[in-house]
């Protein structure tokens, strides 16, 4: 289906991404149930290296996840060069970097907000 909003022949390139966001969000569901299946959560076991390592690993993916879909608004948003750089940062150097662009955002942009589906009225 067709967005009537996108510019003829973008939805086709939307196509890429979705699946990539797809693999990655079932990805690190499949992983989030597995450690939840043999590490229970509650009670914490701080004790545990093997349960605390398998906590810190679901941890580090569900950051990455979530990072994967910010860099793909910073892209989208930023252009490939600035985009790439911000991205890299935020992947290799952490959240402060995603609070950094942020603050980017709403000094530079002025807002945070990327688009709306809504037509003007």
């Amino acid at each position: 289906m067709d967005n009537p909003l996108l510019p003829e022949g973008r939805s086709a390139r939307l196509w890429g991404p979705s699946i990539f966001y797809v693999v990655v969000g079932i990805g690190f569901l499949v992983t989030l149930l597995v450690t939840m299946n043999k590490y229970p959560l509650f009670p914490f076991k701080m004790d545990s290296a093997e349960w605390a390592s398998a906590w810190l690993l679901a941890t580090i993916g569900d950051y990455y996840a979530t990072a994967f879909c910010l860099c793909g608004i910073v892209f989208a948003t930023e252009g490939f060069l600035s985009g790439g750089m911000w991205s890299l940062g935020i992947l290799l150097l952490g959240s402060w970097v995603s609070c950094a662009y942020m603050v980017y955002r709403c000094f530079v942009h002025r807002s945070l907000v990327l688009s709306s589906n809504k037509k003007p009225d």
